[in-house]
C-alpha cells in the first residue's frame, strides 16, 4: 500500500478584508501556504493551486478545441485555482492515444488554444497544455499509424499494427515537442508541462521495464534518459531560457521490473539538472490505473512520502508539484509544509467543486462539495462527470429560469432526494424534505461505515449543508402517507424512498425468528445486529465484500459464499483492485461458484457448488445477508392508486450507484 502524509501542522487565524461582488466581505481564514504566490521561472501564480491534465473527451472533432472543454475550464479558473493545465495533448499525428482527445502537432490549433488561453485569463488564472505522445497506447484506429513502440515487451505491447522507433523516427519525435511548445507559447499559455509518467511514450523510455533498446536509447540509465533529455532541450530551445517548463513523471511504477523510488529519484535528479522549472511527481501506469485514478481505498495525500524523496534528491531550490488524491485544507498544507511541495495538483476535487479554492480562501470549507473518490464519473463514463457533481460538462449550459415559484415536497434523503431538493430550492422553489428516520442521508450513512469509506459521511455532511444554505425545510421522523400528501396539495411530489434489503425465499421464515443467527448487512454496519467471531457472509457483491472487509477488521473469521464466479464484478475496477487486495490481506475465505442450500439451527450449513456437490461447513455464530437491494416502491404505488401526480429516482426506482441517484434527481429537478 502506498504510503501516506502527515497530518498537516496547525496555523494561526487572522482577519482580511476581500471584494466580492463589489462590497467588503469580512471572513477568517488561516495563515496559509496554500494561498501565498509562488514563481516558477518569472511567471508568478496567485496560489499553490494546479487543476491538473485529466482527459475529458470534450474536444472537438480533429483534436481541436471546443466550448465545452474551454467552459470546463473556465469554472475551474473562476473558482480560484492558480492554474489550468490543459490536458494531454498530442504533439505527433503517430501519438494519438485518447478519441476525442487534443492535438498540437499542427499550426492549425493555434487559433483554437488561443481562445483557450484568452478565456483562462480573462477568469484571473494562467492556463498550461501537457505535450504527450502514447506510445504503445496510442490508438491505430484514430491515428491511422501503426503503434509506435520503444521496444517489443512480450504479453506489454501488440503484437499486430506496431513497429518499434528507428533513431529518425525518434529525432523526428524530439523535434516534434520542440514545435508543439512554439505553438503553445504563439497559442498564449504560460507554462507547458512535458509528460513523462503514466507509462506514455517517455515514460517507456525512462522505464526498464518497457525500455529494452540495445541501442543509443536504451539500455543502461545513461541512455534510457537520452530522449527525455532531448525533448526537454526540444522543448527549452522552442520556448525560450524565461518561459516555464515542468516535467510530469512517475518515480515509482509499482510493476515488477519497472521504475521503484530509488530509481524515480535518481530520473529527478537528471530532469531537474536538464533545465525544467517545476517537477511535477506522480506514479502508476496506464497498466495499473488506479494509482493515477486513485480511489478512496488509497490514503490522502498518499503519494506525498515519494514527494519529499525527490525533495531530498533534487534540494530545495527545485519547485516541485504532487498529485496525490488532495482535496481538503490540512492535506494540502501538509504536503506544502517545508520538506514537502511547492504546488498542489486539486484534481478531481475541483471536477466535484470548481469553486474549491475560493470557499476554502474565504474559510467556507463546510461548503466545498466534497470529492468522494468513487472514480464512477471521472473513471468511468464515456465523458468527463462526477457522481456529485451533476453540471460537470455543463458548465457553459443556461440553467433554467423558474417563471412560478412552486411547492415541492420531497420523500426520502438519499443521495436522490437531497440532490433534488437542493436543486429545486436553488431555481428558486419552495421545498420540504420529509424522513421517515430521525437523521438524513438514506444508506449513505451505512455505506460510509466500512473501510475506506468514511468519505461518504462526508457528502452526507455536504448535502444537509447545502440544503440549509437554499433554505430546504427538513423534517426527520415523519413516515409520508399518500393520505398525508392528498392534504398538503403540493405542486411538486418526488418520491425518493430508496430501497431495502434482499431476503432470499427460502431463508425469510429463519430470519423472522427470535435469536436468529441470520442478520442483514446494513444493520450488521450500523451495530444493530452482533455476529459473533465466525460470520459467514452470503453475496459476493459491493455490499457483501465491504461487509465482509468491515468483519475482518474487527478480528471476526470470514467466508464469503457468492454464487457468481467473481467478486464484486460490477464494482468499479479501481476501488474493487483495493478491496479485493483488502480481503486477500484478512485472510477472508471466499467460495465464488457456491450458492447457500440450508441453515440449520446450530449454526451449520450446506453449500452447493456448480457442479451439485452439497459441502457441509462447520457452525457460524452469524450469517450476513448481503444479496442485494429491492426498489421500495410502496409509496410510489400508493400515490398511483390514489391518482395524485409524482415524480420518483434513485433506488426507488431502479437499485444503482449514487452517480445515477444523483444525476437522474439533478436532471429530475431541472425540469420541474
Amino acid at each position: 500500500m502506498p504510503r501516506g502524509v502527515s497530518e498537516a501542522a496547525p496555523f494561526s487565524s487572522f482577519t482580511v478584508r476581500l471584494p466580492l461582488c463589489g462590497k467588503a466581505r469580512h471572513f477568517h481564514t488561516e495563515v496559509s501556504m496554500l494561498f501565498s504566490p509562488v514563481t516558477i521561472n518569472k511567471t508568478e501564480f496567485k496560489n499553490r493551486i494546479i487543476f491538473p491534465s485529466m482527459l475529458t473527451r470534450f474536444a472537438a472533432s480533429g483534436g481541436e478545441m471546443s466550448d465545452q472543454l474551454m467552459n470546463y475550464h473556465v469554472a475551474r479558473a473562476v473558482g480560484g485555482a492558480a492554474l489550468n493545465m490543459l490536458e494531454a495533448t498530442c504533439v505527433h499525428p503517430s501519438g494519438i492515444c485518447f478519441e476525442n482527445g487534443l492535438s498540437l502537432y499542427d499550426d492549425r490549433y493555434i487559433r483554437g488554444l488561443s481562445r483557450f488561453t484568452a478565456a483562462i485569463h480573462a477568469a484571473g488564472g494562467k492556463a498550461g497544455v501537457q505535450l504527450n505522445h502514447g506510445g504503445l497506447h496510442s490508438l491505430p484506429a484514430v491515428s491511422g499509424h501503426a503503434v509506435p513502440l520503444v521496444s517489443f515487451v512480450p504479453g506489454m505491447t501488440p503484437e499486430s499494427n506496431s513497429r518499434v522507433l528507428d533513431e529518425e523516427e525518434i529525432h523526428e519525435l524530439v523535434e516534434a515537442w520542440g514545435q508543439a511548445a512554439r505553438r503553445a507559447v504563439e497559442a498564449g499559455f504560460d507554462i507547458v508541462d512535458i509528460h513523462g509518467a503514466h507509462g506514455y511514450l517517455i515514460g517507456q523510455f525512462l522505464s526498464p521495464l518497457t525500455n529494452r533498446r540495445t541501442d543509443a536509447y536504451g539500455g543502461d540509465f545513461e541512455r534510457r534518459m537520452r530522449f527525455p533529455l532531448e525533448v526537454i532541450r526540444s522543448v527549452r530551445k522552442a520556448v525560450g531560457p524565461d518561459f516555464p517548463v515542468s516535467f510530469r513523471c512517475s518515480v515509482e511504477e509499482f510493476l515488477p521490473g519497472g521504475i521503484t523510488l530509488d530509481l524515480g529519484c535518481r530520473i529527478a535528479r537528471e530532469i531537474c539538472a536538464a533545465g525544467v522549472d517545476l517537477f511535477n511527481v506522480s506514479s502508476g501506469t496506464c497498466t495499473n490505473t488506479w494509482y493515477i485514478e486513485s480511489p478512496a481505498a488509497l490514503p490522502a495525500g498518499f503519494n506525498g512520502d515519494r514527494a519529499r524523496a525527490v525533495r531530498r534528491a533534487v534540494g530545495p531550490d527545485m519547485r516541485l508539484a504532487v498529485a496525490a488524491r488532495i482535496g481538503r485544507r490540512d492535506v494540502a498544507e501538509g504536503l506544502l509544509a517545508p520538506g514537502g511541495v511547492d504546488m498542489v495538483c486539486m484534481g478531481r476535487a475541483l471536477i466535484a467543486d470548481p469553486e474549491l479554492p475560493r470557499k476554502l480562501m474565504e474559510g467556507r470549507d463546510e461548503a466545498v462539495r466534497p470529492c468522494i473518490y468513487c472514480c464512477e464519473g471521472c473513471c468511468k463514463q464515456p465523458l468527463m462527470s462526477c457522481a456529485l457533481n451533476p453540471e460537470v460538462g455543463r458548465e457553459g449550459f443556461p440553467r433554467p429560469v423558474v417563471s412560478e415559484k412552486k411547492k415541492v415536497i420531497v420523500v426520502g434523503s438519499g443521495p436522490a432526494g437531497m440532490e433534488f431538493a437542493r436543486t429545486a430550492a436553488s431555481l428558486g422553489h419552495s421545498v420540504v424534505l420529509y424522513e421517515e428516520h430521525s437523521s438524513l442521508a438514506g444508506k449513505l450513512g451505512p455505506a460510509s461505515i466500512p473501510p475506506g469509506k468514511s468519505l461518504l459521511a462526508t457528502a452526507a455532511k455536504w448535502f444537509e449543508h447545502s440544503l440549509a444554505a437554499y433554505g430546504v425545510v427538513v423534517r426527520t421522523g415523519v413516515h409520508v402517507t399518500a393520505d398525508m400528501l392528498k392534504k398538503e396539495k403540493a405542486d411538486v411530489v418526488f418520491v425518493a424512498t430508496g430501497s431495502k434489503p434482499v431476503c432470499p425465499g427460502f431463508l425469510k421464515e429463519a430470519a423472522t425468528k427470535k435469536n436468529t443467527r441470520l442478520h442483514q448487512a446494513v444493520d450488521v454496519l450500523e451495530g444493530t445486529a452482533q455476529v459473533g467471531h465466525r460470520v459467514m457472509v452470503l453475496g459476493g457483491g459491493l455490499v457483501g465484500c465491504e461487509s465482509a472487509a468491515f468483519l475482518a477488521d474487527r478480528g471476526c473469521e470470514v467466508t464469503i459464499v457468492e454464487l457468481r464466479a467473481d467478486l464484486a464484478p460490477d464494482m468499479e475496477k479501481h476501488g474493487r483492485f483495493f478491496l479485493l487486495e483488502e480481503l486477500k490481506d484478512h485472510h477472508v475465505t471466499v467460495m465464488t461458484e457456491h450458492s447457500l442450500n440450508e441453515v440449520f439451527d446450530d449454526g451449520r450449513v450446506t453449500v452447493k457448488d456448480c457442479y451439485g456437490n452439497i459441502l457441509e461447513l462447520p457452525a457460524f455464530d452469524g450469517i450476513v445477508l448481503a444479496v442485494g437491494y429491492s426498489p421500495d416502491q410502496q409509496l410510489c404505488a400508493d400515490l398511483s392508486r390514489e391518482g395524485i401526480p409524482f415524480l420518483a429516482a434513485g433506488d426507488c426506482t431502479k437499485t444503482g450507484k449514487i452517480f445515477d441517484a444523483v444525476h437522474s434527481a439533478h436532471d429530475a429537478a431541472l425540469k420541474i
